[in-house]
């Protein structure tokens, strides 16, 4: 016969029923969320070597890491801040209503007394005020520079000003941005541009840039207020000693463009940093040189020059 199960066990028996008891898995307690996440942080660091600090001692370097990210960040974004401020105002006060050349006196003016900062700001207001006074944009006082710039860009055309050395894949990519090119033609021959530019190609590059420009763009065209609304303008610099290179300039593009083209035959070349060093390029160029180049551009029967 067997015996029953004794109800008062002795001490380590009943010991023993409450571990048991107590390992079942319906007893287990889940560790809170802030254990949890504490147990997360220390983990971290298992796979560090070197790291021998207490956790609670790492915990508190993190903190004060991360209170300096914040005051830096507050320390930059501050000035951002008031700089967008600043920006957000308006070009003009409602009741100014001086004229364009009004402003441009003004800016002169502060110039003078080396006031950049006013300078800058009563050019600019002289460039609205004249938008507004060719009627290209409404008046709107009160307006901001951004509102300003933004009005005018719907209305301008897009100039690509260009040394003339750009590729015709580069100029692909822009094609539907631009609408009047003011492109150069510096040199007829690739040795000076090898010896001023570091350029050897540059007649290539910028002649074929030159005729993708007239077959996109072609001659230039105005509006009624003589403002360019489309086409293509070169300028050929005349360098010193090599006036004959403007000269076959112009003559490249009577032969290939035609003469109907607008030329700015530019002279305004200056010598500067390591050109002073380096005759011919130490000097401006003399009036002979000019006379030459201006001479061909009226012999060639340039139009628009």
């Amino acid at each position: 016969m067997l015996a029953g199960v004794p109800v008062t066990p002795d001490r380590d028996t009943a010991r023993q029923w409450l571990v048991q008891e107590l390992s079942k898995p319906e007893y287990a307690t889940q560790p809170s969320l802030l254990e949890r996440l504490w147990l997360w942080f220390v983990h971290l660091f298992d796979a560090i070597p070197g790291v021998s600090a207490p956790p609670w001692q790492v915990l508190l370097g993190v903190l004060v890491v991360a209170a300096v990210v914040v005051v830096v960040a507050r320390t930059v974004a501050g000035p951002v801040r008031l700089a967008r401020a600043r920006a957000a105002r308006p070009v003009s006060a409602a009741d100014d209503a001086r004229t364009a050349a009004q402003l441009r006196s003004a800016a002169d003016a502060a110039a003078d007394r080396r006031d950049w900062p006013l300078a800058v700001a009563e050019r600019f207001r002289a460039v609205v005020r004249g938008l507004e006074e060719r009627v290209v944009i409404d008046e709107s006082p009160g307006r901001t520079a951004q509102e300003a710039a933004t009005a005018a860009g719907t209305r301008l055309p897009v100039v690509f000003n260009t040394s003339g050395y750009e590729s015709t894949a580069t100029l692909e990519a822009y094609a539907d941005m631009m609408d009047v090119a003011l492109c150069d033609l510096r040199y007829a021959s690739g040795t000076t541009a090898r010896e001023a530019s570091q350029a050897g190609d540059y007649v290539r590059v910028a002649r074929a840039a030159l005729r993708w420009f007239w077959e996109r763009l072609g001659p230039l065209q105005e509006d009624e207020n003589g403002i360019a609304t489309r086409g293509t303008i070169v300028r050929v610099l005349i360098l010193p000693g090599h006036a004959d290179e403007a000269v076959a300039s112009l003559r490249w593009l009577a032969e290939n463009l035609g003469t109907g083209v607008h030329v700015s035959l530019m002279a305004q070349y200056t010598p500067a940093h390591n050109a002073l060093a380096l005759p011919p390029w130490d000097r401006p160029i003399n009036e002979d040189e000019y006379n030459a180049a201006a001479a061909a551009l009226e012999d060639l029967g340039f139009e628009n020059g």
